[in-house]
């Protein structure tokens, strides 16, 4: 008994010591920290693809697919190779198919992917401009909530960024 006193005592200690340790901080300033970590989230830019990625985006169904599908059934047919996998297959189908295609081709499909990058990448600094602007504090949140409802359409210019780093940070701490 004498023990389990001991141990009540000195876990009372821990607990104090550990409440008055890690909790000095406001309530207000763990808001603007919140405000402040929302507000520099921004999204990464997109990636260009590799090209063989967006030639099997392209063209899987109508290059790909036929002559992968009659690979993949030979070697699960043969079950040899353990490492070969079908992601394996596919990816050394859609390589070799990439190579003999002309080089007309290439060209045209790498100019076709550069300019999805470009639309991906000019997508990705309307938001963050628009990001830009969202307010950084909860008080300057707070001066453009009430004017939100007079005006409809700023309603969606205001708060859509201000959603959408919102729901970034969101998921982008999970």
């Amino acid at each position: 008994m004498a023990e389990r006193m001991t141990y009540y005592i000195r876990l009372k200690f821990i607990m104090a010591w550990f409440h008055s340790h890690y909790t000095k901080t406001s309530n207000m300033l763990e808001v603007e920290q919140m405000f402040t970590e929302m507000t520099e989230a921004l999204p990464k830019p997109p990636k260009r693809m590799r090209i063989t990625q967006f030639y099997s985006k392209r063209f899987y169904d109508t290059r790909i697919k036929p002559v992968f599908e009659s690979e993949w059934a030979a070697v699960s047919a043969s079950a040899g190779d353990p490492k070969r996998s079908r992601i394996n297959t596919l990816n050394s189908v859609t390589t070799r198919l990439w190579e003999n295609e002309p080089s007309s081709f290439k060209t045209w499909l790498e100019s076709q992917r550069d300019a999805e990058h470009a639309r991906e990448l000019a997508e990705h600094q309307t938001v963050v401009k628009e990001l830009e602007n969202a307010p950084s504090t909860p008080e300057t949140y707070h001066a453009y909530v009430p004017s939100a409802s007079v005006w409809p359409g700023y309603t969606n210019n205001f708060l859509g960024p201000l959603t959408t780093r919102a729901r970034f940070f969101s998921l982008s701490s999970i």
